[in-house]
């Protein structure tokens, strides 16, 4: 998929540039295709290694960037889960 799409299958709105830069990022970098066996046990066929986009640069900036684009410009506070 990429940032040309003038509207997804699902009927959504397309995304922003900076939204599908991460998108695509993560598909190329994150996403693993094969047979997996989760933690929970169960298995699956795909699987998301999220630090594959976060450990490189370019993925760093296209989640700060897309992070820029939609918190709200009055947010005094941002939390999360550290990485590790």
């Amino acid at each position: 998929m990429s940032a040309e799409f003038p509207h997804t299958p699902d009927g959504l709105p397309p995304l922003s540039l900076v939204l599908a830069m991460l998108r695509d990022h993560v598909f190329e970098h994150s996403l693993k295709i094969g047979d997996f066996t989760l933690k929970s046990g169960r298995k699956s066929t795909w699987f998301l290694d999220t630090k594959q986009t976060m450990c490189r640069p370019d993925g760093m900036l296209a989640v700060a960037n897309a992070a820029l684009e939609i918190i709200p410009a009055d947010a005094t506070a941002i939390g999360g889960l550290t990485m590790g």
